[in-house]
């Protein structure tokens, strides 16, 4: 599986104007802009793009391309990976980087990509059709998300296989795992519900009232979820958990939820925004000159992938 750098080129001269996509740095204490990187083309023509950061590296899926693409956050270098069929989720783990595709998870070696080795792809393991998020969690246990069957896959993740299968409202997408607990979306049925990974069951299946997309996220105290409507929505991780909702917004909005400790962002695509939350309400604000659609954080970076800036 071939690994390639790509030059960062910006076409010019007559005027021309070509709609891309662009993974956008920002620091996280002065909100200065750090580099700005170019993606493949085609990846502004997706509406599946899928982002993760981890250890001051970002990983950026191309949906319907293939494509993944590595880029240093120091240095702005990118290096792309060829995964081979359309990519639903990218998850950066302790020492593997996870994607799943229409029915299987791909294993890649993040240290191959980025010496420039000719086999990052590991492992691809055919699971199911209709896959979507996918997480680590304890006990070298992978969860991967079914939509179509409605059920949360466990996965030994040295192996591949299947050693349960956990059934879910329906049609599960963005997961997150925390302390032990697997938090799992479920935007038909507007629900956040948490696995019991010892037992293999839901634990509890919470009602949000709201119309939930991308991801949940979490903080030491919290589940975040991204409401279209015009919100984001606070779950407490208590024993008895509460639903409350932050930073109402007038209009419905779409974008992309992070978190990083106790610091929550998230993309108002409609506006061209990325908001602080501070107190279940707006803090500072990062005008990104285009529509944003993903967002991660890391200790010191603001990481956003935009579309619709000028080539």
């Amino acid at each position: 599986m071939a690994v390639f750098v790509v030059p960062i080129l910006l076409s010019g001269g007559d005027g021309a104007r070509e709609v891309r996509a662009d993974l956008v740095v920002h620091a996280r204490d002065t909100l200065a802009q750090q580099v700005a990187v170019p993606l493949p083309t085609r990846f502004e023509e997706s509406n599946q793009l899928a982002l993760d950061v981890r250890d001051e590296t970002a990983w950026v899926g191309g949906g319907p391309t293939g494509q993944l693409v590595r880029v240093d956050l120091a240095t702005g270098q990118e290096r792309v990976v060829d995964v081979g069929e359309r990519i639903h989720a990218v998850r950066a783990g302790s020492d593997a980087v996870w994607v799943t595709t229409d029915d299987s998870l791909v294993q890649i070696d993040p240290g191959a990509v980025a010496d420039g080795g000719l086999d990052p792809v590991v492992g691809r393991y055919l699971l199911e059709p209709g896959l979507g998020d996918v997480v680590e969690g304890e006990a070298d246990v992978l969860w991967v998300a079914a939509e179509r069957s409605s059920t949360v896959l466990r996965v030994d993740r040295g192996t591949g296989r299947v050693d349960a299968v956990v059934a879910v409202p329906e049609q599960p997408i963005g997961m997150v795992a925390r302390d032990g607990d697997v938090w799992v979306l479920s935007p038909k049925s507007q629900t956040l519900s948490r696995i019991d990974p010892l037992m293999n069951v839901i634990a509890e299946s919470i009602d949000l009232h709201a119309v939930p997309f991308g991801r949940p996220v979490v903080t030491p105290e919290a589940v975040w979820i991204y409401d279209m409507q015009g919100a984001l929505v606070r779950v407490d991780r208590g024993t008895t958990p509460a639903v409350g909702k932050a930073v109402r917004m007038r209009l419905p909005m779409l974008g992309g939820l992070a978190a990083h400790a106790d610091d929550v962002w998230f993309v108002d695509g409609w506006k061209q925004r990325a908001i602080e939350v501070v107190g279940g309400e707006k803090g500072r604000e990062l005008n990104l000159r285009a529509r944003g659609q993903e967002i991660a954080l890391t200790s010191s970076r603001i990481c956003t992938v935009i579309c619709g800036g000028a080539r």
